[in-house]
């Protein structure tokens, strides 16, 4: 909790700080935290991403999601549709495994929007784990995700975002609460700082600090890379990844 007051001050100390948040490309990742905004009426956006992370800081303990891909289409002005896969390699002893550890379908939903108010632009993101792929990663059921996502546009060159929620899993409810600080250092370039902490009854608290570079190499594409470090939790993790997203249309 000490961890955690500390880190909040800081990004509420960054809110006072004049620090261009992209025109109408925003992407979902990189990272573990959503922004809440949708994606426009027709618009098709791919979103793709590699990620090595490493497990007590052991290489022979590590996995590797190879394919990590959510594709968004925007229904309207307030709703998109989304599916998501991950493909995971997991290296341990005394087995190395791989397939298909994720797969899901679901919706962003804006609750509320204007960037000039105080008031939090808010969506709820509501998603189904689906219980197919490999069957040492699938989940045993469908498990529902059930998200606020929000943000606050400081200045032209600084947002806040922050998401509370959770997911129903078969064995107990895992919640989940993320905050982060996006500084443009040019119009194309973005430097991310965030917080991501989840919690569940029959788990270790998972808790990770992240960072992460975005560039937009055009209005409809941008390519990212991040890292991510568990310092608070007794398991140690780390991270690494490198992604694009990719309007298409």
């Amino acid at each position: 909790m000490k961890h955690f007051t500390i880190y909040f001050i800081f990004f509420i100390s960054m809110l006072f700080i004049s620090v261009p948040i992209y025109g109408q490309f925003v992407a979902d990742r990189p990272g573990l935290i959503n922004p809440p905004d949708i994606l426009q009426e027709s618009k098709v956006q791919w979103e793709n991403g590699f990620e090595y992370t490493a497990f007590d800081n052991k290489i022979d303990n590590s996995s590797i999601n190879y394919l990590n891909t959510l594709v968004r289409y925007g229904l309207n002005n307030n709703s998109e549709i989304r599916f998501g896969v991950t493909y995971t390699g997991l290296k341990d002893v005394p087995q190395n495994i791989s397939g298909i550890s994720a797969l899901s379908i679901s919706t962003k939903l804006k609750i509320y929007q204007n960037n000039n108010s105080i008031i939090p632009n808010t969506s709820a993101l509501i998603q189904l784990n689906l219980p197919y792929g490999d069957n040492n990663f699938k989940p045993v059921q469908t498990e529902p995700l059930l998200a606020l996502v929000c943000s606050n546009n400081v200045s032209n060159d600084f947002l806040f975002t922050y998401n509370l929620g959770g997911i129903w899993k078969s064995t107990s409810i895992l919640y989940f609460y993320s905050f982060s600080g996006t500084y443009l250092l040019s119009s194309k370039t973005g430097a991310i700082l965030g917080y991501y902490s989840e919690i569940s009854q029959i788990r270790i608290p998972r808790q990770l600090v992240e960072i992460a570079l975005t560039y937009l190499l055009n209005d409809n594409f941008q390519v990212d890379f991040w890292a991510a470090y568990s310092p608070f939790s007794q398991s140690k993790e780390s991270v690494i990844g490198v992604g694009f997203a990719w309007q298409i249309n």
